[in-house]
């Protein structure tokens, strides 16, 4: 089943299901790609960037073991003065894997072109947005094409593409951004609405290869349909993160359309 909304699905912003649809992009993304580019020489290569999150980390939470002192408490019968005991929690490290994709030349096995699918962690301050700012800076510096994929409203401008570019765009929700390393200093940019499909976007290859043709709404159809989001999300619910009252209510109208919503819900 695939999702109900035409393009990006907000509810799948929440950063508790982030990671899983991330990796299912990717995955998605690098099936898509593989019998493309395959026969042209290239190859689609899977990296991982890998970090410990910080702790209280809002994206990534830690885990802690929290003892109570009450439970602990003994009755004593000498007048002796009593220490107040501390609550004792426990940080543990969490390790992040983040993936991303990369087109190799076959034959030198030179990275020809970055793809990357931001997480919330690249958008907000911290190790995953400052590994996310040098693995970019490394992709362009190398003379490598950058393909970022922008699919969260909330959080810091991270993409390559300066923010003060973007002002003349029109209305948008989610970005795509396109650096090719025989370009310097100009970008693609795809900008994209809520309630659009989701771009074929050009992912640039090696000077004088023609690009090959990403459809990233097939990527978001292949990555939901493998997916336990259909049982997982509450489309009763509001969208994860703040819309507009007109997005709203073409959200409501969408769901409820599609029977996922009750057209009179119950009196509170």
């Amino acid at each position: 089943m695939p999702s109900p909304f035409p393009g990006m699905d907000p509810y799948l912003e929440n950063p508790s299901l982030w990671p899983n649809l991330h990796l299912l992009l990717i995955t998605a993304a690098n099936a898509i790609l593989k019998p493309l580019l395959r026969p042209r020489g290239y190859l689609v290569s899977l990296g991982e960037r890998v970090w410990i999150s910080e702790p209280g980390r809002p994206v990534y939470p830690d885990v802690a073991i929290i003892e109570n002192p009450r439970a602990k408490a003994r009755p004593t019968a000498t007048a002796v003065l009593e220490i107040d005991e501390p609550v004792r929690v426990r940080v543990f490290d969490v390790e992040v894997r983040e993936p991303y994709l990369e087109i190799i030349d076959a034959q030198g096995g030179r990275l020809v072109t970055g793809i990357e699918f931001l997480s919330p962690i690249n958008k907000s301050s911290g190790t995953g947005r400052e590994l996310y700012r040098r693995k970019q800076k490394e992709t362009l510096s190398a003379g490598a094409n950058l393909v970022e994929v922008d699919l969260l409203r909330r959080g810091r401008h991270t993409i390559a593409v300066p923010e003060h570019l973007l002002g003349d765009l029109p209305p948008w929700d989610y970005l795509v951004s396109i650096a090719r390393a025989t370009i310097r200093n100009e970008f693609e940019v795809y900008p994209i609405a809520l309630a659009s499909r989701l771009p074929r976007i050009r992912v640039p290859l090696k000077a004088g290869d023609e690009d090959v043709v990403l459809d990233l709404q097939a990527v978001m159809d292949r990555a939901y349909d493998d997916s336990p989001f259909e049982d997982r999300v509450d489309y009763h619910a509001k969208p994860y993160g703040r819309l507009s009252a007109k997005k709203t209510a073409w959200c409501d109208k969408l769901l409820t359309d599609k029977g996922l919503r009750n057209r009179n819900p119950p009196l509170s």
